[in-house]
């Protein structure tokens, strides 16, 4: 047994006599995103995927296209948290396609979660402001946590997902 033992904690791994369980002895450590330059958001949680977004991929591109295309290449499990929760269906580089409400219905139950624990469905290109005033930025659609149910965003009589944005460049 003691050979075993001294082989799983040569490999970093830990076990202790009488059990069969084995656990890995290396701890994920979360880095905050929070402060990287662009974030933006009122939600700590969404700060959290705003900053881990433009560590990975920035905020200059050739176009709207070749930023979807650079969302894409993100791998956001390592940024995913017991309040950060990604859709099993998660849209990289474009709407989800689907209504706030029907995603709600769908989520798993917030039971536990804190408040403003975030439920996240698209991370894309999209423009904010009109007519001359249009500014490109990174867009988090999202369903946010309240007294252990999903809400949404209201927009007077409409409905839509709760989202944030961060302003980015295009080259082209």
């Amino acid at each position: 047994m003691r050979k075993i033992l001294a082989i799983l904690a040569a490999v970093g791994l830990t076990a202790t006599t009488g059990t069969t369980l084995v656990s890995c002895g290396t701890k994920h450590e979360d880095k905050d995103y929070t402060k990287v330059e662009g974030v933006n958001a009122w939600n700590n949680n969404i700060k959290q995927v705003q900053g881990y977004v433009i560590d990975q991929i920035g905020t200059t591109f050739e176009s709207a296209k070749d930023m979807n295309e650079k969302i894409k290449t993100i791998d956001f499990s390592k940024v995913a948290r017991n309040n950060i929760i990604f859709a099993d269906n998660l849209s990289l580089g474009k709407s989800s396609g689907e209504k706030a409400e029907a995603v709600a219905e769908k989520a798993p139950k917030p039971t536990g979660l804190s408040d403003y624990s975030v439920y996240i469905v698209a991370v894309r290109s999209s423009t904010k402001g009109s007519g001359s005033d249009k500014k490109n930025t990174l867009k988090i659609d999202y369903l946010v946590s309240k007294s252990e149910q999903w809400t949404y965003a209201n927009f007077g009589t409409n409905t839509g997902f709760n989202y944030d944005n961060v302003f980015v460049t295009y080259t082209n």
